[in-house]
């Protein structure tokens, strides 16, 4: 199996920062005279909802310490710390960082190489709105149809089927006050990783524009960035359906940023409201569609879009929840213990998605 590598992004700040230099004088030159310094052991110390903290052995002889991304000249002189606040992170991406022990110029010590460590940002969960707590755990979820996604000459078919599809989701803490994160949604999943995981979709408070909390939704769109790799951003991308002009019925990815969401649970009765609107379609006409489905995409630009599932000779075909996403019920004791462990992170991508999604694998 192919895997898909992460790339880093370099334009970010440091709260640790006591300076900002170009790399120059004490750096690891060649010195027959001098001994250069151990390179520091670099550790992930703990993590916010944008920054993590970086840290290190103290190295002997070692007058200050320097950190940079990988591949910049510029660095962060920490002076005598043993750590280092790196923020503004984006989470789910891969980062590089460099630190290095200087030595004294006076002394008979040069300084280390650059020790490099790499990360995959993962922000600190933290305590929900009160208006959230309630959503928190495992549901039991039918919708009232499926999508059947194929791939025929390296190209994406979508077809909606009225095929009710049951599966379990555990709904969780995110590192946002007003966000919960939603495992077992997706059957996409990220194949650089080892054990194979899952992207959680977003769930934000749903709001009638005076404040009024009315429902539980699922965000999409540009703005639910999951991970960047070399071959574009991976996002949750909706799935509209609607009527051409011939009255067929119609499904396709529409990366539109108007489209918010999927659609949302209200706060008491848990019906599901979809999001609806209107689209223009290639002739220039308009019409009324439906977010049926949402799914994880890597956005290629273009128009063009790759995916995360495991397509080979034996797995051909996935079946999509569509539709109304109705809450079955609300698992608790052992039953929901098991789908909370087990929906973040699989080894098998098909088991996992015959098994949570019930779909047609031929």
């Amino acid at each position: 199996m192919k895997r898909i590598l992460f790339y880093a992004m370099v334009l970010l700040s440091s709260a640790a920062v006591m300076s900002c230099n170009q790399e120059k004088d004490n750096g690891p030159v060649d010195n027959p005279d001098k001994v250069r310094l151990q390179m520091p052991s670099v550790e992930l110390k703990e993590s916010t909802a944008t920054s993590v903290t970086i840290c290190w052995e103290a190295v002997e002889h070692a007058d200050s310490y320097q950190w940079r991304f990988d591949g910049e000249t510029e660095f962060n002189d920490v002076g005598e710390a043993l750590e280092a606040v790196i923020e503004n992170l984006t989470a789910n991406l891969n980062y590089t960082v460099q630190v290095r022990a200087v030595a004294n110029q006076d002394s008979e010590y040069i300084s280390s190489s650059w020790a490099t460590f790499t990360f995959t940002f993962e922000p600190a969960k933290i305590e929900p709105d009160p208006w959230l707590q309630s959503w928190l755990g495992e549901y039991k979820i039918m919708t009232e149809g499926s999508v059947v996604y194929t791939i025929k000459d390296n190209m994406m078919n979508f077809e909606y089927v009225e095929e009710p599809i049951e599966f379990t989701i555990s709904i969780q803490p995110s590192p946002y006050e007003l966000a919960l994160e939603i495992y077992g949604l997706s059957a996409a999943a990220d194949f650089s990783t080892d054990p194979v995981e899952y992207f959680p979709a977003t769930a934000v408070i749903m709001n009638d524009g005076q404040g009024n909390y009315t429902g539980l939704g699922i965000a999409l769109g540009q703005n639910t960035i999951v991970g960047s790799y070399d071959m574009g951003n991976a996002m949750w991308l909706p799935l509209i359906k609607y009527q051409d002009s011939e009255g067929k019925t119609i499904v396709a990815i529409n990366s539109n940023a108007m489209i918010t969401n999927l659609g949302y649970w209200a706060v008491d009765t848990y019906d599901w409201t979809p999001f609806t609107g209107m689209a223009t379609l290639q002739n220039g006409e308009q019409t009324e569609f439906t977010a049926t489905a949402a799914e994880v995409f890597i956005d290629q630009g273009g128009g063009n879009y790759g995916q995360f599932f495991l397509f080979n000779e034996t797995h051909t075909e996935y079946s999509l929840p569509a539709g109304a996403l109705n809450i079955v019920e609300k698992l608790s004791g052992e039953e929901a213990a098991a789908v909370r462990s087990n929906v973040v992170k699989l080894p098998v991508p098909a088991v996992y998605a015959a098994s949570q999604y019930e779909l047609t694998i031929r």
